[in-house]
């Protein structure tokens, strides 16, 4: 069916993400890292939940690494996805490609956790309100509130961000990002 493809995952990615059910949603998240090629068509539909997300997962006054470590991650596939953007624009080619090859790799097992057994209906979105413009950029109040987590975060950890890898590869998206390629 259309669950299959890659428009039918971001839709129904998109559906479950919108019930803000909190352990459901660390799946979900945990599910777009791991297969973000999927996702990328759809990106500008994601990085608002994906922004606000890290914010959430790191707001108690002691996080659990785990969730330290998923923000952190949320934070590098938005990088991600805008060096791959970068590429795309730089070479004049279009990701689209490789999406349905890398969603007919997913196991009926991963299709059954994400949407459950009792899946009824795809929701209504056309494949043209999923698939991000050529020429999108991440608008700028967004980019703002990404730069703030991660220096909020480095700021604040218990540990100087320069002696532990976590601190280290939040620097490291932080630098990437506000360099001249991408967002400054």
């Amino acid at each position: 069916g259309q669950s299959g493809s890659s428009t039918g995952w971001i839709k129904w990615v998109r559906r479950v993400l919108s019930e803000n059910n909190t352990v459901q949603n660390l799946t979900v998240y945990q599910f777009l890292i791991h297969h973000s090629d999927i996702f990328y068509i759809a990106r500008d539909h994601f990085i608002p939940n994906i922004i606000t997300y890290m914010g959430k997962l790191t707001s108690m006054a002691n996080p659990a690494l785990e969730n330290q470590l998923l923000a952190i991650e949320l934070a590098e596939l938005i990088l991600n996805w805008e060096i791959k953007a970068r590429e795309e624009a730089d070479t004049g080619t279009v990701g689209n490609q490789a999406a349905p090859v890398a969603a007919s790799n997913l196991t009926e097992k991963d299709e059954e956790k994400l949407l459950g057994a009792d899946s009824a209906g795809s929701p209504e979105i056309s494949s043209s309100d999923i698939t991000t413009p050529k020429n999108y950029s991440v608008p700028f109040a967004q980019r703002e509130a990404c730069i703030t987590f991660l220096i909020r975060f480095i700021c604040i950890s218990s540990q100087r961000a320069s002696e532990n890898d976590l601190g280290q590869k939040a620097l490291h998206i932080l630098y990437k990002l506000l360099s001249k390629d991408y967002w400054c």
